[in-house]
């Protein structure tokens, strides 16, 4: 009896086996088919799809005898995959186990409201189409059998744990439950009618399980009748032992089953396909993604997290540049008010006073640093021996020009000419305060601050930036990151074009740094409505509060019909990582993939980073209103943007950040070789130059992000924000080295911009990949492709299970 219930439940498709998916042979290019109303409009449908779903006829045709059942037409096609197959079945030996009609009346039992399986075909199409299907579908059915070989995709299963208790709380508290493809489902099931008549006058008729018209009840009904029957007899009793075998069909012998079948009288052809489709199963993991797209991963709820993580966007900038305002140094002299004492000028112009107490520099204005240690008057006559008299540093001061600025750093300490150095600090100083907190915060937001709260007892520097990008992010789909990347980018272009318009209202340098900070008391109040990253939280093994705010998406989506089927159990497949691990920086550095990536894109954060702000922090050079230089350096990011999102999706990420940053360094080459006079030509470079240095940090914030798994994403992304402070805070150190060669700044920064594009060419291309959720995903040398062409790879995104999708998992 246990001999017989075991080799029957080894050939039980449709309740016991691992469900499997597609045939990856065929190009199925198929994903989701609509509802079909009007009979007509499903026959041009259907005909369109059902000649995608065919075989397209390859020009090798091997041996005769390919005949399919269904039409003619497609024995070219037969013969040409007949000869693609490596393997020693002729085929010639085609047995056509399965017809069209068989196929059709299966295909028309499909329920539509259930999910598509791993190979993406909807079951609406299969019902719909089953007419027009039929035939296709009963070749490739009839071909895989005669090549005794089911296809990887179709064996593919995605499988969930689902509790068996209330209160579930270790491993056994679960039962798995699989998602599979439909097209092997209807297979197994006319298999099934196939093998049960074979099989069914083999079976011990104490066999009670998967026996039609008979069940447990059976069983218990028939065992109490033994017992009782037994114990009738004076001084008998009834000892009964129970077996219950762990992981049963999980360790099927093949050779035992070959074994059975062949005894049953099953064709040595099905029997061989048989044990392929046992052996060598794949199991696809979900992906966030696809429970995303439940609860729609691009809908109201993300459009106004985005518009709320915005707020501090435009912002941030304010603080970022305040330098180019806060520490101006406007035109200045020395002060010659004590040079005689008011002996001789009260007769001079103003114009005479400064030609005679103050040297001429090579273009003829006067220096701004120096004055004579006496009034040279005869200068007034000939000023052709003004470089032979000797100057001093100024003695008595500055005098600024306060028609620009009222006060700044710069004119209230004196902070220029030999104090410039102090000055520029100011810039250093602030970017080393961003450098350190994006590690430290960077650090704590992945282990215990990755929530919005955690926001308020954060610096202002690029740790906060990075979380809030992250966060907006993770909570869309794969299709749309791109442009939320783009958004929250544009958000920092406004932030730059109203920090020109606040520093002309406002130019006193406490009143601006107060109107500017100001704002930020409403960037907190959005932190308290902003959601935790779902995304961190699974990976974390929260998954209850991230089945909460998955809830509160899906509600403000109005998308609750079918979000309300995802469990917090469904989403503890989502990744396979230990919950109870804490990452941390080393975790960087630990794996061969990972340390190549933590080693370029902190270089890569450095260049772009040095590249954008050496650009940003020098716009007093070109002859412009510094207000209007500002301001149109702002401008210049918003068509830039559109480009990069455009060029995002069409040419990739990496080629994007490389191209971005060597136009970058061309174009400040540009200006190292154009005369100072052709200022407008310097200009118009400088602006598309500023325009490419955004480009490029547009592109590394989302690329970046994508580069780094979930689980040190954060740590990722503290990390190259250090890199780049460190760059940004060298930055205005280099510009110093001006008083060195006028040109040394610029040359350093176009060296950095395109050394740092060609070493980009060496990360991986991210578009189109899922983001990779643990340090495992990054050493995989396998694609996590989402086209379609990819489908068959065993970590291919599969759709979140539902209870239609346990359902069909059975």
């Amino acid at each position: 009896m246990e001999a017989a219930g075991v080799s029957l439940v080894e050939i039980r498709f449709e309740d016991i086996l691992l469900e499997v998916g597609g045939f990856s042979k065929f190009h199925f290019l198929l994903s989701t088919f609509p509802p079909v109303r009007h009979p007509s409009a499903r026959r041009g449908r259907c005909g369109q799809h059902a000649s995608i779903l065919t075989p397209p006829p390859l020009s090798r045709a091997s041996t005769d005898g390919c005949t399919p059942a269904h039409s003619s037409s497609s024995t070219t096609a037969t013969q040409g995959y007949c000869s693609t197959f490596d393997t020693e079945v002729s085929c010639a030996v085609l047995t056509h186990y399965v017809t069209a009609e068989q196929v059709r009346m299966q295909l028309r039992k499909i329920s539509a409201r259930k999910a598509a399986g791993p190979d993406g075909i909807s079951p609406r199409l299969l019902k719909d189409c089953a007419e027009q299907l039929c035939g296709v579908v009963s070749h490739m059915f009839n071909l895989s059998l005669s090549l005794e070989r089911v296809p990887d995709l179709w064996k593919t299963s995605c499988v969930v744990p689902i509790p068996k208790t209330a209160y579930p709380r270790e491993p056994n508290h679960f039962g798995p439950v699989a998602l599979t493809s439909h097209l092997m489902k209807t297979m197994e099931r006319i298999m099934l009618n196939h093998l049960r008549p074979l099989v069914s006058r083999k079976l011990d008729p104490l066999q009670f399980a998967y026996q039609p018209g008979i069940g447990v009840d059976d069983a218990v009904i028939y065992l109490q009748h033994r017992s009782l029957s037994h114990l009738e007899s004076s001084g008998s009793y009834v000892r009964v032992m129970f077996f219950d075998f762990s992981s049963a069909f999980d360790t099927i012998q093949p050779s035992l089953l070959r074994g059975k079948l062949e005894g049953a009288g099953v064709d040595h052809h099905l029997t061989a396909w048989i044990i392929n489709y046992l052996t060598s199963r794949p199991h696809a993991r979900m992906k966030f993604e696809d429970v995303l797209a439940e609860v729609d991963d691009f809908g109201r709820y993300q459009i106004l997290m985005i518009t709320l993580l915005c707020i501090p966007r435009v912002i941030l900038p304010c603080h970022f540049l305040l330098n180019n305002f806060m520490a101006a140094v406007p035109d200045h002299r020395c002060d010659i008010g004590g040079l005689d004492g008011g002996k001789y000028f009260a007769n001079l112009t103003q114009a005479q006073r400064l030609t005679v107490s103050i040297p001429a520099e090579d273009d003829g204005s006067l220096s701004s640093c120096k004055m004579f240690t006496e009034p040279q008057f005869h200068l007034l006559y000939n000023s052709s021996n003004a470089t032979e008299i000797p100057a001093v540093p100024c003695q008595y001061g500055w005098v600024y020009d306060t028609s620009t600025f009222s006060s700044t750093l710069a004119t209230e300490w004196d902070l220029i000419c030999d104090r410039k150095g102090m000055n520029e600090a100011t810039a250093t100083i602030f970017f080393i305060g961003v450098m350190f907190g994006a590690v430290v915060f960077g650090s704590l937001s992945d282990s215990w601050l990755n929530n919005p709260q955690s926001e308020s007892i954060k610096t202002k520097g690029l740790s906060q930036d990075n979380h809030r990008r992250v966060d907006g992010i993770e909570w869309v789909g794969i299709e749309n990151r791109a442009l939320i990347g783009v958004l929250g980018s544009a958000s920092w272009s406004v932030g730059n074009m109203l920090l020109g318009g606040f520093a002309y209202l406002v130019n006193d340098w406490r009143l601006l740094i107060i109107t500017v900070t100001s704002p930020l008391g409403l960037a907190v109040i959005t932190w308290w409505w902003l959601p935790e990253s779902a995304r961190w939280l699974i990976a974390n093994g929260k998954m209850e509060k991230a089945h909460m705010y998955l809830m509160k998406c899906a509600a403000f989506n109005n998308k609750m019909e079918s979000a309300s089927k995802i469990k917090p159990q469904t989403l503890s497949n989502v990744v396979t990582v230990d919950k109870n691990k804490r990452y941390t920086y080393l975790d960087l550095v630990r794996t061969p993939n990972m340390r190549k990536r933590v080693v370029l894109t902190g270089i890569l954060w450095y260049g772009v980073a040095s590249t954008y702000y050496g650009i940003s922090l020098d716009i007093t050079n070109f002859g412009l209103n510094i207000y209007l230089t500002h301001f149109i350096y702002g401008a210049i990011e918003i068509p830039a943007k559109i480009i990069v999102y455009f060029s995002l999706s069409k040419i990739g990420r990496r080629t994007t950040q490389v191209g971005t940053l060597i136009l970058s360094g061309v174009c400040i080459a540009i200006n190292i070789v154009v005369p100072r006079d052709m200022w407008y030509f310097r200009t118009c470079v400088a602006v598309l130059g500023k325009g490419l240095s955004e480009a490029s940090f547009t592109t590394v914030f989302l690329y970046t992000t994508e580069l780094y798994p979930t689980v040190v994403r954060q740590n990722g992304l503290g990390y190259t924000s250090f890199v780049a402070r460190l760059g940004v805070s060298i930055t205005p150190l280099i510009l110093l080295l001006d008083n060195v060669w006028k040109l040394l700044p610029q040359v350093i920064i176009c060296t950095v911009a395109i050394s740092t594009g060609l070493l980009a060419s060496m990360l991986p291309e991210t578009h189109n990949e899922l983001l990779p959720e643990t340090i495992e995903d990054v050493e995989q040398t396998r694609r996590r492709s989402t086209s379609p062409s990819a489908q068959e790879k065993s970590d291919t995104p599969l759709k979140p299970l539902t209870n239609d999708v346990i359902e069909n998992g059975r």
